[in-house]
C-alpha cells in the first residue's frame, strides 16, 4: 500500500491489479479501534465505512479479541452477495493478522 496525506489516506493494489482507495475517518488509541470509508475500489457498493476494534479477553493477558464491521449499501449486487464478500475479506484478513502476531 502508499500512504498519501500524511497516512490519512491509503492505495491498495490487490493482486488483480484493482485500486482501493481508503480514508480513515476515525482513530483512537486508548479505546483501540480505528474506521475509515472506502473512497475507490472494485466492489458493487456505494458508502462503504469500516471499523476495526480490538476488545481485551477479561483475565487473559495474552489474548485480544479483534472485531471488524462494515455499512454499505449494496449496487449493482444483491446485499446477500455483498455480505458474502466482505465476510470473506473480513475472514482472510483476519486470519493473516493471526499468522502475523502468531
Amino acid at each position: 500500500s502508499t500512504a498519501l496525506e500524511g497516512g490519512r489516506v491509503r492505495r491498495l493494489t490487490n493482486p488483480d491489479g484493482e485500486v482501493i482507495v481508503e480514508r480513515l475517518v476515525d482513530f483512537n488509541e486508548r479505546e483501540r479501534h480505528y474506521s475509515y470509508a472506502i473512497l475507490e475500489a472494485p466492489f458493487p457498493v456505494v458508502g462503504y465505512n469500516s471499523t476495526l476494534r480490538v476488545h481485551e479477553v477479561p483475565g487473559r493477558k495474552d489474548v485480544a479479541e479483534v472485531q471488524w464491521s462494515g455499512r454499505f449499501a449494496p449496487q449493482g449486487a444483491s446485499e446477500d452477495e455483498v455480505v458474502a464478500l466482505f465476510t470473506g475479506i473480513y475472514r482472510d484478513g483476519l486470519d493473516a493478522l493471526d499468522k502475523t502476531l502468531n
